[in-house]
């Protein structure tokens, strides 16, 4: 009886933290609003992809995204486009959203994403790379190094 008990308990707490980590699955994914697309692409060759074309983003990386994930599915790699400004937006939402959610960016409130030289005109590639380091469009003309933190 006493080891009936046991396993008993056993399942019982197997079963609350299997049902705790689906809800903070989905809890997760409901912060992200990101749905990770299907792919025809075997594993091995994301993988290889990934070995090719690595990513810098390391946010990107946390959530596990790959190359569908932003460039949709693909047969070959020589067919991806350089992603527009409405890919980048699929998930970070719209040019206010992204403003909003940097506004922390600097004590002075100089915020890239809220700025009044470009606004929502500027490509988001134009500083945020995902194979390549990011740089800063405001560097180009601006000493940024005093009200800016590095480019993700």
């Amino acid at each position: 009886m006493k080891k009936l008990f046991i396993v008993l308990g056993i399942i019982m707490i197997a079963s609350i933290a299997f049902l705790y980590q689906g809800m903070n699955a989905k809890e997760q994914s409901k912060k992200t609003d990101v749905v990770l697309p299907a792919t025809t692409l075997s594993a091995s060759k994301l993988s290889e992809l990934k070995n090719d074309y690595p990513s810098k983003n390391d946010q990107h990386k946390k959530l596990g995204f790959d190359c569908v994930t932003c460039h949709g599915d693909f047969k070959d790699p020589k067919e991806v486009l350089p992603l527009e400004n409405k890919q980048c937006l699929t998930c970070h939402g719209d040019y206010k959203k992204v403003a909003e959610r940097t506004s922390f960016l600097d004590k002075n409130e100089v915020n890239p994403h809220d700025g009044f030289h470009h606004k929502d005109e500027l490509d988001c590639a134009s500083c945020h790379r995902e194979h390549k380091p990011s740089v800063n469009y405001c560097a180009n003309c601006h000493d940024t190094k005093v009200w800016m933190k590095a480019t993700p």
